[in-house]
C-alpha cells in the first residue's frame, strides 16, 4: 500500500470537480489497470460509506421512533381519560357539545333565512285578491296547477256569459245559469286562494317555531359549555399536545423510511468519465537510465575528488620536504645550487607535484624526484651530477650530524 501511495497521483482542476487519477509504473498496462482499480475502489468505498451512514441514521431514527410512538400513545390516553373523568363525549375526534353547537348554528341560520322568505311570501299572498288572479296580476308564489285551471275555467265562463248576454235577455235561463257557473268559478278561485294563503301562513308559523326551538337549544348548549369551559381549556391543551407529538412522529417515520430506502440504493453522485488507457509513451525518464546516469556521475565525481586529494597531498609533502631541506646546514655552493635547482623545478608550474628525498653519503648527496605527470629523472640526475662535481672541486667542512637529523 505504501508503494501504491507513492506512485499514485490525484489532481483536480480549480474550475471543476473532476479528479484526474494517475499511476506511474514501468508497465503501461499495469498503470492503466491500477488507475481503474483506484477509481472503482474509491466509488465503491464512497457508496459503502453512504450506505453505512444511511444505516446508522435509520437505526437512530428507529430508536427515536419508538420513543415518539410511546409519547403519542401516552398523550392520546391522557385525552381519553380526561374526557371520561369530565363526561366529555366526542364523536369523530370532536366533542358532542361542539358538534351540536355547530350544527344548530347552521340549522338556525338556514331557518332564519327560510322564515324571512316565508314571511314575504305570506304577506304577498294575503294582499292578493280574486280579481288579481282572474286578471293574471297575482304574485309568482301563487302559481299552481289548480289555480291555473280554475283561472282558465273562469275565463271560458266569462266569455260564454258575455256572449249570451249579448244575444239573450237578462232573465233568460241560459244566461242566468251561465252567470251562476261564473260565480261558482269565482268562489272556487277565492277558496283556493284562501287555502294557499293559509298554507303559507302555516309554513311561516312552523318555521318560526323551529327557529325558536333551535335558539333555545343553542342557548342551553352555550350555557353548558360556559359551565365546562375550564374542562374544555385543559382538553384542548391535551389535544394540542397529541397533535404536536403526532406531527413529530410522522416526520420521523417518513425520514426513517427514506433513509431505509437509501441504504440499499447507491446515491453517490460520482462516476467515471473516461476509463484509464495504457499511455503510448513514457511520462518521464526510465528509472534504470536515471540510476545509471547518477551512478556514472557519482563515479566521475569520486575519481575527480580522489585525484584532487592525491595531488593536494603530494604538493603539501613536497612543500614540507623543501622547508626541511632549507632548514638543514649545507655547503654554501651546493646549498645554493641545489636550492636553485629545487626552486626552478617546483616553480615550473607544469601542473604536477614533486617529492624530493635527500640522502647523506660520503662527501656527496643524492637527490631523487618523482612526478605525477612526466618523468624528469634524467634532468634531475644530470643536475645532481653537476652539483656533485662542484662539491668535489670545493673544500667541504666536516659537520657533525645528530641522530635527530637522521
Amino acid at each position: 500500500m505504501e508503494n501504491l501511495r507513492e506512485v499514485t497521483g490525484v489532481s483536480r482542476d480549480a474550475k471543476s470537480f473532476i479528479l484526474n487519477i494517475s499511476v506511474t509504473t514501468e508497465n503501461p498496462e499495469k498503470s492503466a489497470r491500477l488507475s481503474r482499480l483506484v477509481a472503482n475502489t474509491f466509488i465503491d468505498h464512497l457508496a459503502e460509506v453512504q450506505s453505512d451512514t444511511a444505516g446508522r441514521a435509520t437505526n437512530a431514527l428507529s430508536s427515536r421512533l419508538t420513543e415518539l410512538r410511546e409519547k403519542v400513545s401516552a398523550a392520546e390516553r391522557a385525552v381519553e381519560d380526561y374526557k371520561s373523568e369530565n363526561e366529555l363525549v366526542g364523536v369523530g375526534g370532536q366533542l358532542v357539545d361542539d358538534s351540536y353547537i355547530l350544527r344548530i348554528n347552521d340549522e338556525l341560520s338556514r331557518g332564519r333565512a327560510n322564515v324571512t322568505a316565508l314571511r314575504v311570501k305570506a304577506e304577498q299572498m294575503s294582499r292578493a285578491s280574486v280579481d288579481d288572479v282572474v286578471e293574471g296580476a297575482f304574485p309568482e308564489e301563487l302559481t299552481s296547477d289548480a289555480l291555473t285551471r280554475l283561472r282558465a275555467t273562469y275565463s271560458d265562463l266569462a266569455q260564454k256569459t258575455a256572449s249570451l248576454a249579448a244575444t239573450l235577455g237578462p232573465r233568460h235561463p241560459q244566461l242566468i245559469a251561465s252567470r251562476q257557473s261564473l260565480a261558482s268559478a269565482r268562489d272556487a278561485i277565492r277558496s283556493k286562494l284562501a287555502r294557499i294563503v293559509a298554507g303559507a301562513q302555516t309554513d311561516l308559523a312552523r318555521a318560526e317555531r323551529t327557529n325558536s326551538d333551535l335558539t333555545r337549544q343553542l342557548d342551553e348548549l352555550k350555557s353548558d359549555q360556559v359551565a365546562t369551559s375550564g374542562s374544555f381549556v385543559r382538553l384542548r391543551e391535551l389535544q394540542r399536545e397529541v397533535e404536536a407529538s403526532r406531527a413529530v412522529y410522522e416526520s420521523y417515520l417518513l425520514r426513517a423510511r427514506e433513509t431505509g430506502e437509501q441504504q440499499g440504493i447507491n446515491t453517490a453522485n460520482v462516476r467515471v468519465i473516461s476509463e484509464a488507457t495504457p499511455p503510448l509513451r513514457p511520462s518521464s525518464l526510465s528509472r534504470r537510465l536515471v540510476v545509471g546516469a547518477g551512478g556514472m556521475l557519482g563515479f566521475l565525481t569520486g575519481v575527480f575528488l580522489a585525484g584532487v586529494g592525491a595531488i593536494s597531498e603530494q604538493y603539501r609533502n613536497a612543500m614540507r620536504m623543501r622547508a626541511e631541506m632549507a632548514a638543514r646546514p649545507r655547503p654554501s655552493g651546493f646549498s645554493t645550487s641545489y636550492g636553485s635547482a629545487a626552486t626552478g623545478h617546483f616553480g615550473n608550474g607544469g601542473g604536477y607535484s614533486t617529492a624530493i628525498v635527500l640522502a647523506p653519503g660520503e662527501g656527496a648527496m643524492t637527490a631523487g624526484t618523482e612526478t605525477a605527470d612526466d618523468d624528469f629523472r634524467p634532468s634531475v640526475h644530470a643536475s645532481a651530477q653537476d652539483q656533485r662535481r662542484m662539491a668535489e672541486a670545493m673544500p667541504v667542512a666536516e659537520e657533525p650530524v645528530s641522530d635527530e637529523a637522521d
